[in-house]
């Protein structure tokens, strides 16, 4: 049953509707408390924004274009009254695929010096909530009701989706996300409409527009195929004069094919864990546990000096990565494989690069995303950065935020490749790429780890440690396998595991 006050639609207590795929997409706005913030579109899962704000995509498809789908005038005085926001442009590009459903609705102030408090779906007053109306060709109607909203507002990094307000203006953009009645697949839309109450209002007139929520894709709609493609296993993979180091750690003697392996650590090979939820990539993985209490779970080093005689000044390397049933950081995160150029003096545990002593970009993972985020129990991964532009002492955390593709879930085999080229000394030119079951994930192209020629790639360093400073407060398990180090893209497994 539907009510209507006021030009208002109400919603009498009890009515349901049959959304668009009915259950929310696993990558879709969110308003929990790690979602959608002024830093990130998903914070909880790792996927910051290109620009601090929101990224948006116009009427005319442009990222950051100018051009709204539509606009809407807010004069002064006008609390406690409805404003309507048309959506019917915006929804044909949903529906033609132009623009992202899932992703949301951004509504801007784009003229004006208001601001503008409209009352969010977190309102106890459920008349006032936001409502999106739909008109059809046949002179039926439905509704639909925010499955998430929020505001934008870079004074704070926290989320605010939580808040009874969204506030327009002031630099504050409002974010809205909708699951779709299946009508709008079956009948033609004349019109959609989103209606928002104003609450408060500060300042004179404002104008609105509207935007589709655009954050950033990978470029990569399929796994991008590399040297590993060209080989039916990895033992051959070995072979290929472009690559520097294989091992699927199938030698008992596996420490010895390393420069470095801190075998006081909790490892094992192993072909099946049943208890950690573990299934073989093929043949034996390297089992590293982060036991409770105890900060490092693996120190395995491999030192270009050593092997090859030289060090290079760019490298690719790519491993499996599974994290175990146990998986869950929820206090902290820690640091996972990556490049260093060390060299004992600089680029770890607060030892400050300054361009001249050393540098670091290990991986690292994150606090795992919350209950209520839409990627609930993903870990998300990327690069902790020791390098010459650091300002703190401690590293700086870049997130791999390309399409949430480095939200990791539990009990899944992962392939993990990252590319770096050091800098002109000097210079900030240097490049790290990271893919992610050969998508693209992240890229840096300014990076500056070195000021004198003499700091190159030292080692590929597999540091997993728990923290910062704190301790994992229960065991953590974690797999690695098929490692490769080479000079050119090596790419997924031909025949990648399905499990």
């Amino acid at each position: 049953m539907i009510y209507f006050r006021s030009g208002r639609v109400l919603l009498a207590a009890l009515l349901s509707l049959s959304a668009v795929g009915n259950a929310r997409a696993a990558d879709s706005l969110s308003d929990s408390s790690d979602g959608v913030t002024c830093q990130a579109f998903n914070a909880g899962a790792g996927g910051e924004w290109a620009r601090k704000g929101g990224d948006w995509q116009d009427a005319a498809h442009q990222k950051f274009g100018s051009q709204p789908y539509s606009t809407t005038v807010v004069p002064a005085n006008y609390q406690g009254r409805t404003i309507q926001l048309d959506l019917t442009a915006l929804f044909k590009d949903w529906i033609t695929g132009r623009a992202d459903l899932s992703k949301g609705t951004m509504i801007s102030a784009i003229k004006g010096n208001g601001i503008l408090d409209v009352v969010s779906r977190e309102s106890p007053e459920m008349a006032s909530r936001p409502i999106l109306t739909i008109e059809f060709a046949d002179g039926s109607g439905d509704i639909a009701f925010p499955t998430a909203d929020a505001y934008l507002d870079c004074s704070t990094v926290k989320g605010l989706g939580r808040e009874t307000r969204v506030k327009l203006g002031g630099g504050a953009r409002g974010v809205f996300g909708f699951a779709l009645p299946q009508t709008v697949r079956e009948k033609s839309v004349r019109r959609m409409t989103l209606s928002l109450t104003l609450g408060r209002q500060y300042g004179g007139e404002v104008t609105l527009g509207v935007f589709a929520v655009s954050p950033p894709v990978s470029p990569d709609a399929t796994a991008r195929l590399g040297l590993a493609a060209k080989y039916v296993d990895e033992e051959s993979l070995g072979k290929d004069p472009d690559v520097y180091f294989q091992t699927g750690f199938e030698s008992v003697a596996w420490a010895s094919e390393w420069s470095f392996v801190d075998l006081r650590m909790a490892m094992s090979r192993v072909t099946e864990d049943l208890e950690s939820g573990f299934a073989p990539l093929k043949g034996h993985a390297l089992k590293i546990r982060l036991k409770k209490g105890v900060n490092l779970g693996a120190d395995l080093r491999y030192a270009f000096s050593g092997k090859q005689g030289r060090e290079p000044e760019e490298a690719y390397f790519r491993y499996y990565l599974r994290f175990g049933s146990n998986w869950s950081p929820d206090v902290d995160g820690g640091k996972l494989p990556g490049f260093a150029g060390t060299y004992g003096k600089a680029g770890w545990g607060m030892r400050k690069s300054t361009g001249d002593n050393g540098w670091s970009l290990r991986g690292s993972f994150s606090v795992m995303a919350g209950r209520e985020n839409p990627l609930v129990g993903t870990t998300p991964i990327g690069t902790y950065a020791y390098h010459a532009d650091m300002a703190e002492p401690s590293g700086d955390g870049l997130r791999w935020g390309l399409g949430r593709l480095a939200a990791l879930q539990r009990n899944r085999w992962y392939c993990v490749e990252q590319y770096l080229k050091l800098n002109t000394p000097g210079q900030k030119d240097g490049v790290l790429r990271a893919w992610i079951d050969g998508r693209l994930a992240f890229e840096k192209k300014d990076l500056r780890l070195r000021n004198v020629p003499e700091l190159k790639i030292e080692t590929v360093w597999f540091d997993i440690y728990h923290g910062g400073m704190t301790p994992p407060p229960r065991d953590m398990d974690l797999y690695i396998d098929n490692v490769v180090i080479a000079k050119s893209y090596i790419g997924p497994m031909r025949q990648p595991a399905t499990r």
